[in-house]
């Protein structure tokens, strides 16, 4: 699983060093799987394979954790470690536990499996939209107009929007930004239209359009789809 600056945010963690021969690397973490941590460090290190080495990680309160782990493999700019069962002290391990169950949600909703939720009036209060209407941005910020959000997927959305600006009928890629509540947040999401339909009224041309999201999907946006698909499926 990757991890974003968001999923570390929302854990907590600060930030991770590596110590070696009484230097400190600063890395973060860029991927996980209950096994092996990819750490990417902003320093360039050499480590031997099935070297041992410790790695304090701190959260943002404070705390720090150390342990020791064993270098699987490394480059120029990562390193790939393995952290024992023994060494997994109380915070670390909730941490670990945390990723794991993010790992488990995001393979169990992901692309083979990949369900698409109605949002539109009668789900956007329950996705915690603060309105129907949210913000499509084409060319940056040059141009910005209301848009609505039609359904919704872990790496999908669909939305409905005026387009009566020639700008928005020949976009391939434009932002989309919305707002939550409960508790307030604010993404911004990076879409590519895959398909797009016109819908014509008496004075207004919209346009429905389906598109992809592209990486890095903001967490929050993930873990929103995932609870109104686990709510759906308890109703």
């Amino acid at each position: 699983m990757n991890v974003t600056k968001e999923i570390l945010e929302w854990l907590k963690v600060s930030s991770i060093v590596i110590r070696k021969d009484g230097a400190d690397i600063m890395s973060f973490l860029a991927m996980f799987t209950s096994e092996i941590w990819t750490l990417s460090m902003l320093q360039r290190h050499d480590f031997m394979q099935n070297e041992q080495i410790s790695v304090q990680i701190n959260f943002s309160d404070g705390e720090s954790e150390e342990f020791l782990a064993t270098v699987i493999e490394s480059g120029e700019d990562f390193c790939d470690i393995k952290i024992s069962g023994s060494e997994k002290k109380a915070r670390t391990a909730a941490f670990i536990s945390a990723l794991e169950n993010l790992d488990e949600k995001y393979t169990k909703y992901g692309r083979r499996k990949e369900k698409r939720i109605e949002i539109g009036k009668r789900n956007s209060a329950r996705f915690g939209l603060s309105s129907p209407e949210q913000t499509v941005f084409v060319n940056g910020i040059k141009m910005q107009q209301p848009c609505a959000v039609v359904d919704a997927s872990i790496h999908g959305i669909c939305i409905i929007t005026p387009c009566s600006d020639q700008r928005m009928k020949d976009c391939d890629s434009f932002n989309v930004m919305l707002n939550f509540v409960s508790p307030e947040q604010t993404i911004v999401l990076k879409c590519h239209k895959v398909h797009s339909q016109l819908k014509k009224t008496e004075s207004k041309v919209y346009a429905r359009i389906s598109c992809q999201l592209l990486e890095p999907i903001h967490f929050v946006w993930k873990e929103r789809v995932i609870k109104l698909l686990e709510s759906e499926k308890n109703l």
